[in-house]
């Protein structure tokens, strides 16, 4: 029963809304004119503000794959390689034999 009274309430305002600005065009005009510039302000700062925020992360990011990447390269040269021999294979049963599927 609440959704049918929200239903009929949208309704009811969006008539008025639109006889609203019928009968008073000119002064919804000036309203929209004083209230885009406004909008356009706050909508650049927060572009902005965005922007700078993904570029100082972007930058942030690409020192610490900088730094992984050489503490990476300094670990591989510390590791021995490991022979052939050494390794195991799970695939092999007992027998040494690779099963069948």
């Amino acid at each position: 029963m609440g959704a049918l009274w929200a239903v009929l309430g949208g309704v009811i305002a969006v008539c008025l809304g639109i006889i609203g600005i019928i009968f008073w065009w000119s002064f919804f005009l000036h309203l929209l004119a004083g209230t885009l510039p406004v909008l356009f302000i706050f909508g650049g700062c927060i572009a902005l503000f965005i922007g700078f925020t993904e570029i100082r992360d972007s930058l942030k990011s690409k020192e610490e794959d900088k730094d992984f990447s050489s503490f990476k390269a300094e670990s591989d040269l510390d590791e021995k390689p490991e022979d052939d021999e050494t390794k195991t294979d799970d695939t092999k049963g007992k027998s040494g034999k690779t099963p069948k599927k």
